[in-house]
């Protein structure tokens, strides 16, 4: 009976676990999907009002700087290199983890000034750096260089918002925190629906409303760490021992953390090379490319690193692996299908998405081809963020540092080889870097397309060696299963993709309509041959819509 009873209450915990991070899941993913689809209605009001051209090539490219140091100082390291720190401190007690959250916020608030005002003092070169193709286009780049000086605050904002939603995360808050991207998005479609006809140029609108969205995300955020007895003050961070924790952690993962988006900057950066458009093309399709990486894979990352964390620090081995392969499962299950479904219906998502204003039949083409080439990586990107969350829970951010590096070497390579010449009237030093580099590589004339495929396939070099390198940091991932159910996903996303070649276009109809058509089939051919084939997360699917249905109607489950 006590045997009985011991295995009974294991299955238990672990229905427990499991529900606890598929709860946490679902609520970043629900909150996510409000965000991505604010998002969509944010770029398609861009797309209407200033198309893709000379404008929207300065916006994205000075966005990209101070966003980049978002993803490097805020979200890719130091949030995410705190919250293990943080789950330690406050398993303490409640006064430690406190004093640490206050002098870590008064690091990231020096530390953020500091760069903005090196950002704002020298924006002309930094602009130079990271847009070299714009120097030989004088009204281009003075654009550019004045939007970076007005949205390079942005980085103090979204740094100590970055840092207040890794907290809250940890303490079991999601709902706030991953709604803090949506209210950017309102504050950025209001400021161009209301006041942009009052720039001049219009474009210094969006500028603007970075920084009044920022603003709006992060009071929030402050109020709900209140409510759970946490305020932000400043508290000298010298001597800290956290804080020179944080400081050794948070360099590795910078790179490792956010090794994607340094592959999509540095590719952003050698599209300035090529014909004018290139910059905005690649924005527009990363921005589709993200709504499922960021609904789905983002969410079970932001879930994962505090439950990992959780696991590790309270020596939970088993609990620690049952939550990264459950991760796997479930990720691959979502990514594979959505991979395939963004490759075969890029041209109907971007003419629904884009395709009005001042959006043209040209660069509806070179978005949606784009949006292949970053496709093709999105399984192996959301796999690497899954992966770099348990280093971090580990508190080894050396290993996926170097791989990162790597990793954004060999980036940088095929983004050389497939990118094609840079344009024959720029004259500038970095194009000639390019040309040079290019007579000693073979060179294909992709275009932008080439870098968007570039990040895609040097994040399965990432991905992979991380996971071949996972026994250094004592973990013993059993991929069996994992793998009999990717290969699983990978035959229904086939069927999937032979039933929506199969469907009708209903051309009397507006494309939305024929877009929304194939993907409810497509979804429903997906579940069903997976449900049939026994795939373990459809399983689950199964079961709980199961439960929930006869709940509903009263019928015992």
């Amino acid at each position: 009976m006590t045997n009985s009873a011991e295995k009974s209450a294991t299955t238990e915990r672990k229905k427990a676990k499991a529900t606890g991070l598929a709860k946490a899941s679902g609520v970043v993913a629900v909150m996510t999907l409000a965000s991505r689809l604010l998002g969509m209605v944010r770029d398609m009001t861009i797309a209407f009002f200033f198309g893709a051209g000379f404008a929207t090539d300065a916006f994205f490219v000075a966005f990209k700087i101070p966003n980049l140091l978002r993803r490097l100082v805020a979200e890719g390291s130091l949030a995410t290199a705190f919250v293990p720190l943080f789950s330690e401190e406050i398993a303490k007690s409640h006064e430690d983890a406190v004093d640490a959250l206050r002098r870590v916020a008064t690091f990231t608030f020096v530390l953020t000034v500091a760069l903005t005002v090196l950002g704002i003092l020298f924006a002309d070169p930094i602009t130079a750096l990271f847009a070299p193709g714009f120097i030989t286009q004088a009204a281009k780049f003075e654009l550019a260089s004045t939007l970076l000086v007005i949205m390079f605050p942005y980085v103090i904002l979204v740094s100590t918002l970055a840092l207040a939603s890794g907290v809250l995360n940890t303490l079991g808050e999601f709902a706030w925190p991953a709604a803090a991207p949506a209210l950017l998005n309102i504050c950025l479609i209001l400021a161009i629906l209301l006041f942009g006809n009052s720039f001049e140029p219009g474009i210094l609108v969006l500028a603007y409303g970075v920084l009044f969205g920022g603003l709006i995300a992060l009071i929030p955020q402050i109020i709900v760490l209140r409510k759970y007895g946490f305020s932000i003050r400043f508290s000298n961070p010298a001597g800290s021992p956290v804080v020179k924790r944080l400081c050794r952690l948070m360099l590795p993962s910078v790179i490792s953390a956010s090794v994607y988006q340094l592959m999509v900057f540095i590719n952003t950066v050698l599209a300035s090379l090529l014909r004018e458009g290139s910059v905005s093309w690649l924005y527009y399709a990363d921005r589709l490319f993200q709504f499922p990486l960021g609904v789905f894979s983002i969410a079970v990352g932001t879930a994962l690193l505090p439950a990992l964390s959780r696991a590790a620090a309270n020596g939970e081995e088993k609990n620690f692996t049952e939550n990264l392969e459950r991760a796997f499962s479930w990720v691959s299950y979502i990514t594979i299908p959505a991979s395939a479904g963004l490759i075969v219906l890029a041209t109907p998502l971007a003419q629904t998405i884009y395709f009005r204003g001042s959006f043209s039949q040209a660069d509806l083409v070179h978005t949606a081809t784009a949006l292949c080439g970053f496709a093709v990586g999105l399984w192996s990107i959301s796999c690497h963020a899954i992966l770099v969350r348990c280093y971090l829970a580990k508190k080894n951010t050396l290993i996926p540092a170097i791989v990162a590096c790597v990793s954004i070497a060999i980036n940088l390579i095929m983004a050389i080889c497939f990118m094609g010449s840079p344009l024959a009237s720029d004259t500038s030093s970095a194009a000639q870097i390019i040309t040079l580099c290019q007579s000693y590589l073979p060179v294909f004339e992709f275009g932008h397309i080439g870098l968007a495929l570039s990040g895609s396939l040097a994040s399965f070099f990432n991905f992979y060696v991380l996971l071949l390198l996972l026994p250094r940091i004592s973990v013993a991932l059993p991929l069996r299963r994992t793998l009999y159910d990717i290969l699983l996903s990978i035959l229904c996303s086939l069927c999937m993709i032979f039933v929506i070649g199969r469907c009708p276009i209903f051309s009397e109809f507006h494309i939305m309509f024929t877009l929304l058509f194939h993907v409810l089939i497509g979804m429903l051919t997906y579940l069903t041959t997976s449900i049939l084939l026994r795939v373990s997360p459809a399983l689950q699917f199964y079961s709980f819509f199961r439960q929930q249905i006869l709940r509903f109607l009263r019928l015992p489950t």
